[in-house]
């Protein structure tokens, strides 16, 4: 698993209790070589928000969401709630899914890495490529 270049840092001690975090994205599969299944994950520290697997990518298939996390309480023990619409599939054909994010444990002490990460299966060939073109994170 590793993250898309494009991510954004929360200072510690940033978000307090009723700050929304919104995430919005669009990539691209540059290229796949042959049938290969990964796992698109929206991430918040280690904390993976949501996540699409079994996506078996063709060449220039992209990928998109939208994903809300409202911190409910804050602290070393904080939480947080939210939710994802995620798409994926040739242009003008992926159909969104949305994902709830129960309440969920988050250390707001600390710094956290806004971000969108990919995982390629093991057996994933080198010739597979995807790239993240827009990566817009709001905080308010």
């Amino acid at each position: 698993e590793a993250n898309f270049d494009s991510s954004y840092t929360i200072p510690a001690d940033t978000l307090k209790a009723g700050t929304t975090i919104t995430y919005d994205f669009l990539g691209i599969h540059t290229a796949q070589t042959g049938s290969e299944d990964h796992t698109l994950l929206v991430k918040l520290g280690s904390t993976t928000i949501a996540s699409k697997a079994a996506i078996d990518p063709g060449t220039n298939d992209v990928f998109s969401g939208r994903c809300t996390v409202t911190i409910r309480t804050t602290g070393g023990s904080g939480t947080m709630v939210g939710y994802c619409s995620l798409a994926f599939g040739a242009s003008g054909t992926g159909a969104f899914v949305t994902y709830n994010l129960a309440s969920t444990a988050v250390d707001t002490t600390g710094t956290l890495a806004a971000a969108i990460a990919i995982d390629r299966q093991a057996s994933a060939t080198d010739g597979d490529s995807a790239r993240l073109d827009i990566m817009n994170v709001t905080i308010e």
